[in-house]
């Protein structure tokens, strides 16, 4: 075990935070652990001590700075779980959703910015709360890498999985460059696409287009979807425009073979099949 600036004052939650996120497990399970070697030995260990010798058996180095302001070293999506704080990640943005603003108990008014990022393991939501919504709509585009500095996780407001939350305390900045492979969604053929895909890449040829029908938003709006059938040589699928990418839609052409990165997939309950659908981070290129 590797233990670098690390103050005499060490806490267990300390230890805990660097074996969840280097070695990905729940905070809960540590904890399991840590209190189950303390009772094999009859509680002559610390459980700070079965905490070092847990981190020492999964080669977790602990690069803790006493002080306790330094942020943890930078993760992947894949290996987030709830409940961990002063987290250090990047990620690519998907989908930037409208600003909200709600009542809190006390009376005064708040507002949460949501949208996606992903990296080449997973993807996430991230909230930007009050100020943070403001400036990072002022800033970020979909597309961008963004760094998060120093935000909180939760259990996802819906579904499984885990949301970031941006606060007061915490920083984000766009980088400067678009990101390299770690950014990459997967290349994949069509039939390769299975439930625990969420973003990828497609190479396909469009068969046909289904030109654009307007519906009824349930702000009252109207808004247009559209549709290809493409297919490559395992398959065939279909592709799904929405109101901000009909443009896209109408500058694809049948027979031509395209590459569309960056798809959101979905399963169709009632056709029983995946389905792509374009969204702003979406890149159509000729092939």
């Amino acid at each position: 075990m590797v233990i670098n600036h690390m103050s005499t004052e060490i806490t267990l939650e300390d230890i805990v935070k660097e074996i969840v996120v280097q070695a990905g497990l729940p905070r809960d399970e540590v904890m399991r652990r840590v209190d189950e070697a303390v009772t094999n030995v009859n509680g002559l260990l610390t459980k700070v001590g079965a905490a070092l010798l847990l981190a020492d058996k999964l080669k977790v180095n602990l690069d803790i700075n006493g002080d306790g302001n330094d942020a943890a070293e930078e993760l992947t999506i894949k290996y987030l779980v709830a409940g961990m704080k002063n987290i250090t990640i990047s990620g690519k943005v998907v989908n930037i959703y409208p600003v909200n603003e709600f009542t809190r108990k006390d009376g005064r008014t708040g507002k949460v910015l949501n949208m996606t990022i992903r990296d080449g393991t997973g993807s996430t939501k991230v909230a930007f709360w009050d100020g943070k919504a403001g400036e990072a709509l002022a800033s970020i585009k979909p597309g961008n890498v963004i760094e998060l500095v120093n935000v909180y996780s939760k259990a996802a407001y819906k579904g499984n999985g885990v949301d970031l939350n941006v606060g007061n305390k915490s920083d984000f900045h766009v980088k400067d460059d678009e990101g390299g492979d770690e950014y990459s969604t997967l290349k994949m053929t069509i039939e390769d696409v299975t439930d625990d895909v969420k973003y990828c890449t497609l190479e396909a040829t469009v068969v046909k287009k289904i030109e654009p029908k307007e519906f009824n938003r349930k702000d009252g709006a109207t808004g247009e979807v559209a549709k290809a059938y493409v297919e490559d040589d395992t398959g065939k699928a279909t592709i799904v425009f929405w109101t901000d990418r009909i443009v896209d839609h109408e500058g694809i052409v049948e027979g031509n073979r395209y590459e569309f990165s960056d798809l959101s997939v979905k399963y169709n309950d009632f056709r029983e099949e995946f389905e792509f659908h374009v969204n702003k981070a979406t890149v159509i290129s000729p092939q």
